[in-house]
C-alpha cells in the first residue's frame, strides 16, 4: 500500500485502497452525495416543472373562458325569459 501521506482520505469515512492509492471513497453519514439524472429518461413531472408557469397561465385562461361562457348562458336565459 502507498504511504499514508500519499493517501487522500478527505472524501468520506469509508475508503477502498489499491496499489495506486484510494480507488473509492464514500461517506456513510450522508444519504446522497450526488444526484444523477439521465436526459434520455424524461418523466411528466420534469416536463411539468419546466413549463409550470405556462401551465398555470393556460389553466387560468381556460377557467376564465369557461366562467365567462357560463355567465353568458345565464344572461341569455334571463334576457330571453324577460321578453
Amino acid at each position: 500500500l502507498p504511504n499514508p501521506p500519499e493517501l487522500r482520505l478527505d472524501h468520506g469515512d469509508v475508503a477502498v485502497l489499491d496499489k495506486i492509492g484510494t480507488s473509492l471513497a464514500m461517506s456513510t453519514e450522508r444519504d446522497t452525495l450526488i444526484s444523477i439524472v439521465y436526459p434520455d429518461q424524461v418523466s411528466w413531472f420534469t416536463v411539468a416543472a419546466r413549463f409550470r408557469p405556462w401551465l398555470i397561465a393556460a389553466l387560468w385562461l381556460c377557467g376564465t373562458v369557461l366562467f365567462l361562457l357560463v355567465l353568458q348562458r345565464i344572461y341569455r336565459r334571463r334576457s330571453g325569459a324577460a321578453s
